[in-house]
């Protein structure tokens, strides 16, 4: 992954469960800033009570958690 505003982010790979997240931010100084599940606004919801926020997309299209968690519709 490249750098990104002097930082990078160490990930899990994409995965079903929405209340779990393990990753961090990689500074090029050599610091680490630990990600978890409260750093992490999944799909549909909205931050609120804040005057700015720094926003990065993880995971997109079939590999978010919301879609990763769907099940397929049963045939009858």
């Amino acid at each position: 992954m490249e750098w990104l505003m002097g930082a990078k982010i160490e990930c899990e790979a994409p995965n079903e469960y929405l209340y779990k997240f393990e990753g961090n931010f990689l500074f090029k100084d050599g610091a680490k800033a630990p990600l978890d599940p409260d750093q992490i606004l999944l799909k549909g919801s909205s931050l609120r009570n804040t005057k700015w926020i720094y926003g990065l997309c993880v995971f997109t299209g079939h590999d978010t958690k919301i879609m990763k968690n769907s099940s397929d519709a049963v045939n009858k």
